[in-house]
C-alpha cells in the first residue's frame, strides 16, 4: 500500500492506496503550528478508522503548496511509516511536458491533476479545481501542458466579502436558493455559487476559442465543487480526488 499526502493552504488530504484502488480519503487541517508528532497523531486515527495497517505502507508521496509544513509531514510520515517517502517536485517524473516559462514554477497540485486526466481522459481538455482557489490548466491534443488561470474560490469570495465590507456577515459556502435572493446571507449566497459557475462558463468558452478545439473534455474537481456542479451550463466531468490519483500514478513511475 502507498500513502498520499496533499497539503493545501486549507487542508491536508490524506490518502492510501493498494495499487490503482483508493482505500480510502481524508482531511485534516492545514495548521501550520502543529508538530510533526500531532500530524503523526492524526494520521494514526485516520488509519486507525479504515483499518489499515501502518505497517503494510510500503512508500509515500507528498504534494505541497504550504511549503512551511512539507518537512513536517515528511517527519510525521517517517514517525508512523517504515517506507521510503517521495515529493513532487523538479526532479520528479512525471511525463509530462510543461510548455511554461519557468517549468519549476507550476504547482504540485497542477502537476498530479494533469498526470492523472492526460491518462484517463479524451485529450485536449482542460481541468477545472474549486477549491479555496479556482484553478483551470490546459492540455493540448499531444498532452501537452499549455498553462492556465487562477481565480479566487467561493469560499475566499464569501470571506472576502464579509471581511471588506461592514454589514455582511460571515457565511459557509453551501447550496444557494433563488438566483434573485430575498435576504442578505442569500443575496450572497446567490452571488458566490451561481456568479462562480457562470465565470467558469465563461472560461470554458474562453478556452475553447484560444485553444481553437470545439471538442475540449472539461474535467471539474476539487473540495467544493460539489456546490458549483449543478450549475454549470456545459457538460462537465467529476472527477473526485484526482489529485491524490495523480500522486499515486506519479509514485508508480518513481520507484
Amino acid at each position: 500500500m502507498i500513502f498520499s499526502a496533499y497539503i493545501s493552504n486549507i487542508n491536508i488530504i490524506i490518502a492510501v492506496f493498494e495499487k490503482d484502488e483508493m482505500i480510502f480519503s481524508a482531511k485534516i487541517s492545514s495548521k501550520s503550528y502543529f508538530t510533526e508528532d500531532q500530524i503523526a497523531m492524526e494520521i494514526l486515527e485516520l488509519f486507525r478508522f479504515y483499518k489499515v495497517d501502518a505497517e503494510k505502507i510500503n512508500h509515500g508521496i507528498i504534494a505541497s503548496v504550504v511549503p512551511a509544513l512539507t518537512v513536517k509531514i515528511e517527519k510525521a510520515f517517517q514517525k508512523i511509516c517504515s517506507g521510503k517517502i517521495f515529493t513532487v517536485g523538479p526532479g520528479t517524473k512525471t511525463g509530462l511536458n510543461i510548455r511554461l516559462d519557468s517549468p519549476s514554477e507550476l504547482g504540485a497540485d497542477f502537476v498530479c491533476s494533469a498526470v492523472y486526466a492526460k491518462e484517463k481522459y479524451p485529450l485536449p481538455l482542460i481541468i477545472i479545481d474549486v477549491s479555496h482557489t479556482m484553478k483551470i490548466s490546459a492540455l493540448d491534443k499531444k498532452g501537452n501542458f499549455l498553462g492556465g488561470s487562477i481565480m479566487a474560490g467561493p469560499q475566499m469570495c464569501a470571506d472576502a466579502l464579509s471581511s471588506g465590507t461592514a454589514q455582511l456577515p460571515h457565511i459557509s459556502v453551501y447550496k444557494p436558493g433563488l438566483l434573485i435572493g430575498k435576504n442578505t446571507v442569500e443575496s450572497m449566497k446567490s452571488g458566490i455559487i451561481y456568479g462562480s459557475a457562470a465565470m467558469l462558463d465563461g472560461m470554458i468558452e474562453k478556452y475553447r476559442e484560444e485553444m481553437k478545439e470545439e471538442d475540449l473534455t472539461v474535467i471539474v474537481s476539487g473540495e467544493n465543487s460539489g456546490e458549483i456542479l449543478p450549475y454549470f451550463k456545459h457538460n462537465v466531468i467529476f472527477e473526485e480526488n484526482i489529485i491524490s490519483k495523480g500522486m499515486n500514478m506519479i509514485l508508480s513511475k518513481n520507484i
